[in-house]
C-alpha cells in the first residue's frame, strides 16, 4: 500500500483565543497533518508542550491576551530548537511587532499577515513539511543535477505576494552563510553536536528557497552527524561550499 505524506510529518498544535476560528483552522490543518491539537490558551500550550515527547510544529494567532504569537514563539524555539512555527494574522502587524519577529530565529519562524483563511493550509504545509518532501521527492533526480525547485518561489509569491518572496530569499541569503562558517569551523575539531544543529538548520532554510543541491549536502552532514560516522567532515562542507555558492548565485540572479 503506498504510504500517505501525511504518514512522515509531525503533529501541528493550534492555538487561537476564538473558538470559532479555532475549530476552522483545525479542520483546515487536518487536511495535511497527521495529527492536530488545538488550544484557545498560550499558557496552556506551553503546559502540555513542556510534558510532551514530541517535537510538534506550532501554528498561532498572533493578537492573543496574556501572551501574543510572537513571545509564544520564543518560548517554543526554547523548548524545541528544531520545530517550526507560524504565526499569522488577518492584519498588516505594526514595524515594531515586525522587529519582534526578525528577531526570533530565522529558520524556525515565520509570519504570515493579511492571510485568507483558505490559504492557511497551503502557507503551512509549505513552511512546515517543505524540505524533507522536496528531497524525496527529488530522489530520483539527483542524477539529473537538479539544483533548484523553482515552484517553491512560486509558491511563496502566491501566499505573500513578490514582496513576501523576496524578504525570504534575503534572509536565507543573510543566515547561510553564517551557518556555513559555523560548519566550517565545527568541522575542524570536529564538533559533531554543533555540526548536526548547523546542517539541520541549514537544510530547513533550503527549503523555503527551493534550493535542492544544497539541501542535500546538508542532508548528508546532518546524518553523517546524527550517526556518529567517521565522516570526512572537511570534504563535506568544501562540498556544501560549492553547492552554496551555485545556491546564492541562483537566487540572486532571481531577485536582482
Amino acid at each position: 500500500m503506498e504510504e500517505s505524506p501525511q504518514e512522515n510529518r509531525r503533529p501541528v498544535w493550534l492555538v487561537n483565543d476564538d473558538a470559532a476560528q479555532l475549530m476552522v483552522q483545525k479542520r483546515l490543518l487536518g487536511r495535511i497533518a497527521p495529527e492536530v491539537r488545538g488550544f484557545l490558551s498560550p499558557l496552556e500550550a506551553l503546559a502540555e508542550a513542556r510534558q510532551t515527547e514530541q517535537s510538534p510544529y506550532l501554528v498561532t494567532d498572533f493578537q492573543m491576551p496574556m501572551m501574543d504569537g510572537p513571545e509564544l514563539a520564543l518560548q517554543w524555539c526554547g523548548l524545541f530548537p528544531d520545530s517550526r512555527v507560524l504565526i499569522v494574522s488577518a492584519s498588516e502587524v505594526p514595524t515594531t511587532d515586525l522587529r519582534r519577529i526578525d528577531a526570533l530565529p530565522a529558520d524556525s519562524v515565520r509570519l504570515l499577515t493579511s492571510y485568507r483563511i483558505a490559504e492557511l493550509s497551503q502557507a503551512a504545509e509549505l513552511w512546515l513539511f517543505s524540505v524533507d518532501e522536496q528531497l524525496r521527492a527529488s530522489g530520483d533526480r539527483e542524477s539529473e543535477g537538479e539544483c533548484f525547485e523553482p515552484s517553491v518561489l512560486e509558491k511563496l509569491a502566491q501566499l505573500g505576494g513578490e514582496e513576501f518572496a523576496r524578504k525570504t530569499v534575503d534572509r536565507f541569503l543573510r543566515s547561510a552563510p553564517e551557518k556555513l562558517e559555523g560548519l566550517r569551523l565545527a568541522s575542524q575539531i570536529p564538533d559533531v553536536p554543533k555540526i548536526h544543529s548547523l546542517a539541520h538548520s541549514l537544510k530547513g532554510s533550503c527549503g523555503l528557497v527551493g534550493a535542492l543541491a544544497l539541501a542535500r549536502v546538508a542532508d548528508r552532514l546532518e546524518q553523517a552527524a546524527a550517526e556518529r560516522l567517521e565522516a570526512d567532515w572537511a570534504a563535506l562542507v568544501l562540498e556544501l561550499e560549492k553547492a552554496a555558492s551555485e545556491a546564492f548565485a541562483t537566487l540572486r540572479r532571481a531577485y536582482s
